[in-house]
């Protein structure tokens, strides 16, 4: 009932006061009316996720869940948080078993790491009596490198679905996934320019953009996909909107407001930033251990970015892998799934059947996949377009 609903999502009273104007990058939320919607079971939304919906990504996968629980932690904790009542009621018991879960998991994967100087149990301890208040509040940011095809994309998605709840329509029902207005994402490659003025108006179309994101939703998931594609200036920017001490750092001019050279302060410590890179790709492979992974990237990241540190980028890298044989398999398998519900939705009140398949058939898909380059190459993506070519004529036409 209502009640069971209310423990799982908790609304984050974080809408402006000064705005009645619908948000330009969310058309169907007004935040004066819906709040933006977190989901106060983040982790538990994650963990599932991550295991039913990503193929291999065992190391990328427990390295997200124990940053999302250090992050969860400190939301609960810090001093004046306004994020403590969303996550609340999650136990600290209960955050220590998702870290020591995640440690134990990336251990146990027969990695580079395969002993901890210290138990799980101490690690935890270290990582979580660690005062919140410690040190500026800054948010959590990531770094997804790895080759095409491998989930990079759909974790971030991912993690969008998990931190934020849809939000109610007039009949109290969920709206859809893409009514999640609390999720930014930006292709850096529509700011690639030749022109040697357009980085600095690029500047200025990024933080408008997630200037008025944060005002309306300040525990929003912003994602940058393809930053190895941009200006190092641009990039620049970007890590620096979200810098504690940042000389300039964001506001926000309501377009409502009567006086229009007044400009609101942006928080922008409660936000999670994810870049997506393929830096390292074509040195990346699947046996690698997570350090020697994030290793590769950071060299190629040092090269290709000579004038700036980028520490952000260079010190909170998740490697995603490419993908083996046989996580190319279990991606066939999720493939044929969502064909068999496609063709369902497609062809019902006509063919009430249901798709069966043996496992030769998705050995079959995989092992064409690992041994064609270019389906290689785009990793789950080119089984999906197998799939969608080889397979999806032969059924419509039986």
């Amino acid at each position: 009932g209502a009640m069971a609903r209310t423990s799982i999502v908790l609304l984050l009273c974080l809408a402006p006061q000064f705005s009645s104007v619908t948000p330009s990058f969310c058309p169907t939320w007004n935040p004066m009316s819906t709040e933006c919607p977190l989901a106060s079971d983040v982790l538990e939304r994650l963990a599932f996720s991550l295991e039913h919906e990503v193929a291999g990504q065992t190391l990328a996968a427990r390295a997200i869940q124990k940053a999302m629980a250090r992050n969860v932690h400190r939301c609960m904790h810090a001093a004046d948080s306004p994020l403590a009542k969303v996550y609340g009621a999650m136990s600290e018991a209960s955050l220590r078993k998702i870290y020591e879960s995640a440690t134990d998991a990336a251990v146990s994967v027969g990695q580079s790491v395969l002993s901890l100087p210290v138990s799980l149990e101490k690690l935890s301890a270290d990582l979580f009596n660690v005062p919140a208040h410690e040190g500026k509040p800054r948010p959590l940011f990531m770094h997804f490198s790895g080759p095409t095809g491998v989930g990079k994309t759909h974790t971030a998605d991912i993690i969008a679905r998990s931190v934020l709840a849809r939000p109610l329509n007039g009949e109290g029902e969920r709206r859809p996934d893409r009514d999640l207005c609390g999720k930014m994402a930006v292709q850096m490659r529509a700011f690639v320019s030749g022109a040697p003025g357009d980085v600095q108006a690029s500047v200025g179309k990024l933080r408008s953009k997630v200037a008025e994101q944060l005002y309306h939703c300040p525990r929003s998931v912003l994602i940058f996909d393809e930053i190895q594609s941009v200006p190092e200036e641009l990039l620049d920017a970007v890590i620096d909107m979200f810098e504690p001490e940042s000389p300039n750092p964001l506001t926000y001019a309501s377009p409502s407001a009567r006086v229009v050279d007044v400009r609101h302060p942006v928080v922008t410590s409660l936000c999670i930033v994810i870049a997506i890179s393929d830096l390292g790709s074509t040195k990346l492979s699947p046996s690698m251990g997570r350090e020697e992974a994030k290793k590769v990237i950071q060299e190629e990241a040092e090269s290709r970015f000579l004038r700036s540190s980028k520490q952000a980028l260079l010190h909170n890298i998740v490697p995603f892998l490419p993908l083996s044989a046989e996580e190319l398999e279990t991606v066939a398998v999720m493939e044929l799934k969502a064909l068999s519900a496609g063709l369902a939705r497609e062809y019902r009140g006509i063919w009430a059947g249901k798709m069966t398949w043996s496992r030769n058939v998705t050995g079959h898909i995989a092992r064409q996949c690992h041994e064609d380059p270019t389906c290689y190459d785009d990793g789950g993506r080119g089984v999906e377009t197998y799939v969608e070519h080889e397979l999806l004529a032969v059924c419509e036409d039986t």
